[in-house]
């Protein structure tokens, strides 16, 4: 009986160790098994995603469980010479991101194709 019980308290302490370290990195990073969050005030400076503007994003995350808030924002990069990635607002006011190659013959800049 006592293997049972030792193997039962290995198994509940992974469990509980399991539980602890996801609470703590979905906290971090905002991943979740279940939506835990929301997004609130998504501005985009450039709606159209001009290839040619650099933009930038904000939003905000509000935590259902204990109503804390997150802002944070994002600003189009190059990616190399020729690509750049667009962030744009998505459906949910969430921060969603795309790649695009700048048009020949422009090369991308400082976030924008020029």
């Amino acid at each position: 009986m006592a293997d049972i019980e030792k193997k039962i308290a290995v198994v509940l302490g992974v469990v509980a160790l399991l539980f602890v370290s996801y609470h703590v990195i979905s906290d971090i990073t905002g991943a979740a098994l279940w939506s835990n969050a929301e997004y609130d005030n998504c501005r985009d400076t450039d709606p159209d995603d001009f290839l040619g503007l650099q933009g930038e994003v904000t939003t905000t995350r509000v935590y259902v469980l204990d109503e804390r808030e997150n802002p944070f924002g994002k600003t189009d990069i190059c990616l190399g010479g020729h690509r750049v990635e667009q962030y744009s607002c998505g459906d949910g006011g969430q921060i969603i991101h795309t790649a695009q190659y700048c048009p020949r013959p422009t090369v991308c800049r400082e976030g924008a194709c020029v």
